[in-house]
């Protein structure tokens, strides 16, 4: 005999089990946690589940996981922002998270989020996908594995990474530090993109972390190795005048005669495409004046001297005559690659360039 009560009823429940905290209702009778009888009750919503065979559950309002609740699927019935699920120290392995918020600690668990905002959520181990990632994370400690791929914040945002291992794959938007990354066995990936800034805070001290694609780079690592293999993003651009710079008689940094000209110090990788500095104010203006220029960077933490050069300046405006060379002494003319930092020294042999104001380009 076909029971085509039976049939029916669990055709009620073929697309899940419905939860709303605000209009659900208790119990496990008949109709209870069907779309339009949802339950307001988690523990009774499991019952629902195992009776109905369903592991698909659709949450408007906040649902409290209050038991393991491994291998169900989780989905909002309305909007993310309105519609959570509060972890609450549970074991949920291998249970999926689709448009919805998540807040608190995660038992020791792997879980996979689709389109969620994770909200301060502790203990965090698995794949977020498309997820909005907000005010902070600390992962699981322990040798585990998490992926992000396609996630963004609104904010700043902190993700704590203990001894994971991380790879976050296309972090397009918001501020990212990465901090407390502590085991020499920890590894994180990163690939950004839309040049989004990402710190490494002074608080990783081991294993390795990798940076490529487009982001802005600010590394204070505290003994975490870093490979930068990002796109050199930080485009300088500089125009301005230097005073009161004594090129004859003054002491650069370098320790050589003259004066600090311009000092481009930057905590990622930057590029410039042209710096030039201008001669125009030696000897007020007029011709004699031998001037000497030098940049100077860092090779391997250690400064070097890497462009000296000495010009006339000539006695017409813009100098070049009588074979002066012209004011504009151009130091860098095609695309330089640096980190750390690019100074430039400027030294005059004329006794009154002592208060020199000295122009300054860069692109």
């Amino acid at each position: 005999m076909i029971d085509l009560e039976g049939t029916l009823r669990e055709l009620q429940y073929a697309e899940g089990i419905f939860y709303d905290d605000t209009v659900g209702v208790a119990g496990t009778a008949p109709s209870v946690g069907t779309r339009t009888h949802p339950s307001n009750t988690p523990a009774d919503v499991i019952t629902l589940c195992a009776r109905y065979r369903t592991n698909v559950i659709h949450v408007r309002g906040t649902f409290t996981i209050g038991a393991t609740m491994s291998g169900y699927t989780f989905v909002a019935d309305g909007d993310h922002s309105d519609d959570i699920i509060v972890l609450n120290a549970q074991i949920a392995n291998e249970t999926v998270f689709k448009g919805l918020t998540l807040q608190g600690a995660l038992g020791l668990s792997s879980i996979y989020c689709y389109d969620c905002n994770i909200s301060v959520v502790t203990n965090f181990q698995g794949t977020a996908t498309r997820c909005r990632l907000s005010t902070s994370m600390t992962l699981v400690t322990g040798a585990y594995t998490s992926n992000f791929v396609d996630c963004y914040s609104l904010a700043a945002f902190t993700m704590t990474v203990n001894q994971h291992t991380v790879v976050i794959t296309n972090w397009g938007r918001g501020p990212l530090t990465l901090a407390t990354v502590s085991n020499a066995g920890s590894a994180v990936t990163i690939d950004g993109k839309n040049w989004t800034p990402v710190t490494i805070a002074a608080s990783c001290t081991l294993g390795t972390i990798g940076v490529s694609g487009d982001i802005h780079l600010t590394n204070l690592t505290g003994g975490s190795v870093v490979t930068d293999r990002s796109t050199p993003n930080n485009v300088l651009a500089v125009n301005t005048t230097v005073a009161a710079r004594n090129l004859y008689g003054g002491v650069a940094t370098s320790g050589e005669v003259g004066a600090d000209i311009y000092n481009l110090a930057v905590t990622e990788r930057s590029k410039i495409g042209f710096l030039a500095i201008s001669m125009i104010n030696c000897n007020s203006g007029f011709a004699g004046p031998v001037v000497t220029v030098r940049a100077y960077t860092t090779a391997n933490a250690v400064e070097s001297k890497f462009f000296e050069q000495a010009f006339t300046k000539g006695n017409t405006p813009g100098g070049g005559a009588f074979g002066g060379d012209p004011d504009l002494i151009v130091v860098v003319d095609s695309e330089m690659r640096f980190n750390g930092y690019l100074r430039i020294e400027m030294r005059s042999n004329y006794l009154s360039d002592t208060a020199v104001s000295v122009p300054v380009k860069i692109l």
